[in-house]
């Protein structure tokens, strides 16, 4: 934790972490808690089909997911990372690096495969 300055937790992983650093408070709190206690720039907070919330010290995107039926998950986590990754990398603001994490994760649990084939528009945000 003090060598990163993004982390990605999911719902399962958070409650891990507030417990080992003995965090507690909602869930807004504990992620301020680490960016502050770690110098983190940024922190992505899955919570499977409920979304997700990116914060950082100074600004916040919480989006609430997208509609969709789960056939398969495996894969989601990887592909929000990968899509969040690429986001930060072209300096897109919060809210459409989450929005489009979001889609390509959701695409990705509507599929029977973790490496599907992906449409242009999708892979463009």
């Amino acid at each position: 934790m003090m060598l990163c300055n993004v982390l990605k937790l999911s719902d399962e992983e958070l409650p891990v972490l507030a417990e080992l650093f003995g965090i507690s408070g909602s869930i807004e709190g504990q992620l301020s808690v680490l960016i502050e206690r770690f110098d983190l720039k940024l922190i992505a907070y899955t919570r499977g089909p409920d979304g997700s919330l990116l914060v950082t010290a100074d600004d916040s995107d919480d989006h609430p997911g997208l509609p969709g039926k789960a056939t398969n998950s495996v894969g989601a986590g990887d592909s929000f990372t990968a899509t969040f990754c690429m986001g930060l990398l072209n300096k897109k603001p919060l809210s459409e690096i989450n929005l489009h994490a979001l889609q390509v994760s959701t695409f990705v649990c509507m599929q029977d495969s973790a490496t599907p084939v992906f449409h242009e528009e999708l892979i463009k945000g």
